[in-house]
């Protein structure tokens, strides 16, 4: 029994997992070329002389775009897994009716498949950004840096700080919702169109998402506002799984 679990794991890592790796290899090097043009133009404009000073290392990550590398990565993961055991993907729904699963259990999976691609884009970012950090710290002028650089980075910047919250409780919890909520919403899309059905949830929670991502310090109220949101594709999911078992059951009366 747990072979044909291991084996509903497997097929969603086979269908995704190097394609993911292989584009968060391209987003890292993006970042990183993207960070480093704009440091070398800050060094040579120091050197020069041009300008008020040399810039923040948060103010450099703004220039070089990390957010919206990382959201264009986030979007195309999100499109990906959302498809992954579609009906219209003839292989993959093949193969899940082959394994002789519930539908349950294929969602069940495709959800804790999900939500650990989620936390895998988000650890891959907060790597990223903290080499670009510490070349910072290699390569900027030793007036323009302190041994509070780093660490003051991480709460100045909204990107830097939404990746990795440090002291602040309220980011933890939000992005401890966020991952499982958008785990869910990419899985239920192909739950419910192999069903005959559409789903919006994921589309609506992937915008979400993709707006409030970067917070300041301490917004607690962002925590119930992500929560609501959650609920609405657990509400989603309810609904659909309840007039399902109430459709079987009036077919079997």
């Amino acid at each position: 029994m747990m072979k044909k679990h291991l084996s509903v794991l497997g097929l969603f890592a086979r269908s995704t997992l190097l394609p993911i790796l292989g584009l968060l290899l391209v987003m890292g090097a993006v970042e990183f070329l993207f960070f480093h043009m704009e440091l070398q133009n800050a060094l040579t404009a120091h050197d020069a002389g041009v300008g008020d000073g040399f810039p923040q290392l948060e103010r450099l990550l703004d220039r070089s775009a990390a957010n919206v590398w990382m959201a264009l990565s986030f979007v195309l993961i999100t499109a990906a897994l959302s498809l992954t055991g579609c009906q219209f993907r003839t292989a993959t729904g093949y193969t899940l009716r082959r394994l002789s699963v519930s539908e349950n259990t294929v969602l069940l999976w495709q959800f804790v498949y999900n939500t650990l691609i989620y936390l895998l884009l988000a650890a891959a970012q907060t790597v990223i950004c903290y080499g670009l950090c510490r070349y910072y710290l290699a390569a900027a002028p030793a007036e323009a840096i302190s041994n509070q650089t780093l660490f003051l980075a991480f709460y100045r910047s909204e990107l830097l700080h939404s990746l990795l919250p440090l002291s602040d409780l309220a980011l933890w919890i939000r992005n401890l919702l966020l991952a499982p909520a958008l785990g869910l919403a990419a899985a239920i899309f192909p739950y419910k169109q192999r069903n005959g059905f559409y789903s919006g949830s994921v589309i609506f929670l992937t915008a979400f998402a993709v707006i409030t991502f970067e917070r300041g310090i301490a917004e607690f109220s962002h925590i119930a506002i992500t929560a609501c949101v959650g609920m609405i594709v657990v509400c989603e999911l309810a609904g659909f799984l309840l007039t399902r078992d109430r459709e079987e059951e009036a077919r079997d009366a």
